[in-house]
């Protein structure tokens, strides 16, 4: 080879060192380097949520209990014991009043007291009525409001819109209705027995009739009122509460409750808890809360009396962009360690919102799809850096290629032809 050549050679060789070395000696150079990233995960779209479990039983929803008002009246017989199955309008006892007439005129009274409450609540309606008409359609400030009826209605603020009267006054009517209902048929009660009255040429014999379908748990043959009661065939899942879980939970709050004999989870709505304790307070112990559960929709295998194990949703956020916990780095300001496509590993801040179970809500700073560093506290980095981490053969399945859009493929093949 000529001498020419090898020193050409020579002097390439030496100049690429050189060149290689000022850029690494250079004061303030920023020298990309790559950091070996060993697991990684991608964000999702998913629920979570805060619950507490504890354990539950299925009782009758609510009791009637019917009583024996003795001053004018003389009990005959009961009609139903312990255990029977009775519907509304069943006969429970019968009973005598020897002084029809002044019987006759307490009916009559009671009869005019409740068309007077009837009345008023009619009237009151109207009002409602009326001033739902009034009301604009969009949702904006009132300027003349009706402040009587919404003292009412409990309505309280300066910033109160159209659309948050019209629900107030929707809900408000419909319970009126039900008074209205349970009014009219007391009426419809007392009517029957003054007929039952006029029939008889001496004393009547009258009945008392359930109000409700249920089983009759209670008979006091003493005539002690209540002298029976009857648990209604409505269904419920009640429970006890710690005082730490009373500071928890809301009436409203989502449940889901796995009931003894029934195959599906039971979702469902906690619908009353009490704040006074079960059993009297006592000094050094702790006290318990009853609450319950609403059942809708029951199964026809769920009896009374069946364990259920119940979870209370205290917090949820559905349907958020979400990361495990552990890859996040929890600082004054949270952030991820963000695997980029063009295959830069970036400190990215994340706001984030609710977590549980070792997921976390991801507000602000990634979306579905983003690819973060598991382990953030086994990586290291000042600004952006190139990465590399080991092929995830089980992400190469042919469903992988389907998630793509074609939009999103041509992006992908372009980066990879285009970035240096």
């Amino acid at each position: 080879m000529k001498k020419w050549i090898i020193l050409i050679l020579l002097l390439l060789s030496i100049g690429l060192i050189g060149v290689n070395s000022y850029f690494i000696a250079k004061k303030g150079d920023a020298i990309e380097r790559t950091v070996y990233v060993e697991e990684w995960i991608r964000a999702n779209t998913g629920d979570v949520v805060k619950s507490f479990s504890t354990d539950g039983v299925v009782v009758s929803s609510a009791k009637q209990d019917v009583f024996f008002e003795q001053e004018n009246k003389e009990f005959l017989q009961f009609l139903v014991q312990v255990g029977d199955e009775v519907e509304a309008g069943t006969p429970l006892f019968e009973y005598r009043v020897p002084e029809q007439e002044q019987f006759q005129a307490s009916l009559e009274a009671e009869i005019t007291q409740r068309e007077g409450e009837i009345t008023s609540i009619e009237d009151y309606i109207d009002s409602l009525r009326s001033y739902q008409v009034r009301l604009p359609d969009s949702d904006v400030e009132l300027e003349d409001r009706d402040y009587e009826v919404e003292e009412k209605l409990n309505i309280v603020g300066e910033k109160v819109t159209s659309d948050m009267i019209s629900s107030a006054i929707t809900q408000e009517i419909f319970k009126k209705q039900l008074e209205l209902d349970q009014l009219e048929g007391e009426i419809e009660r007392y009517e029957e027995q003054l007929n039952n009255l006029d029939t008889e040429e001496d004393q009547a014999v009258l009945t008392e009739e359930a109000q409700v379908a249920g089983t009759v748990i209670q008979v006091e043959k003493s005539l002690t009122n209540p002298v029976i009661t009857i648990a209604t065939n409505e269904l419920a899942i009640e429970g006890k509460l710690t005082n730490e879980q009373l500071q928890k939970v809301e009436v409203g709050m989502d449940v889901r409750a796995s009931v003894q004999g029934v195959k599906d989870i039971m979702e469902t709505t906690l619908e009353n808890v009490e704040d006074y304790p079960i059993e009297e307070p006592t000094i050094g112990e702790s006290s318990f809360y009853r609450y319950q559960v609403a059942i809708t929709d029951p199964s026809e295998s769920l009896v009374v009396g069946a364990n259920a194990k119940v979870s209370i949703l205290t917090e949820q956020a559905n349907q958020v962009t979400t990361i495990k916990d552990k890859s996040v780095v929890k600082e004054a300001k949270p952030f991820v360690y963000h695997l980029t496509a063009s295959n830069k590993i970036v400190r990215q801040p994340v706001q984030t919102g609710l977590f549980s179970k070792g997921k976390t809500e991801v507000v602000n700073g990634l979306k579905p799809k983003d690819v973060v560093v598991t382990n953030p506290y086994a990586v290291s980095i000042d600004k952006k850096s190139l990465f590399t981490t080991k092929m995830k053969l089980e992400e190469f399945r042919p469903t992988s290629f389907l998630q793509y859009s074609k939009r999103e493929w041509l992006e992908l093949v372009l980066m990879g032809l285009l970035e240096k």
